[in-house]
């Protein structure tokens, strides 16, 4: 079992085929009408490319947040999901599959990685340092 506060739980070392692992989050509450509401104050047009991380213990709200944002026509947002929860696949080709930090997220290919901003809900630590190094091309804000 890991500990929900472990900032390792996610690397590659950690992640196996062969034994039963049993993954323990914490769970904290998000207002999705809050942030939705927050995000379209700080990037106004519909359009813009924003690709959304998140903290192990918001990962039960994220399929709330992804469709609040499509039912608000946000279409080029992107959510990332944890690899231990799930594995995305396309068949589609004019999507791509990437993972950083532990999580995978499926963008259209005729967008360039560098017109995403990235956005992470949660507190100031590691897995925010890892990101804002990783996409250290792109705008990276706090949630």
């Amino acid at each position: 079992m890991c500990n929900a506060n472990s900032n390792n739980i996610l690397s590659p070392a950690f992640r196996t085929r062969r034994i039963p692992v049993y993954y323990v989050f914490g769970k904290h509450e998000i207002d999705t009408d809050d942030f939705i509401a927050k995000l379209d104050e700080t990037f106004p047009s519909k359009d813009q490319p924003i690709l959304i991380f998140y903290d192990v213990i918001f990962e039960h709200m994220c399929h709330t947040i992804a469709e609040q944002l499509k039912a608000t026509g946000r279409d080029n947002t992107v959510m990332s999901y944890l690899t231990c929860r799930s594995t995305i696949h396309s068949d589609d080709e004019q999507y791509v599959v990437e993972e950083y930090c532990g999580r995978q997220y499926q963008r259209l290919k005729a967008k360039n990685l560098e017109d995403y901003s990235v956005v992470y809900i949660g507190e100031e630590g590691r897995t925010l340092s890892n990101l804002a190094l990783s996409f250290n091309k792109n705008s990276v804000r706090l949630a």
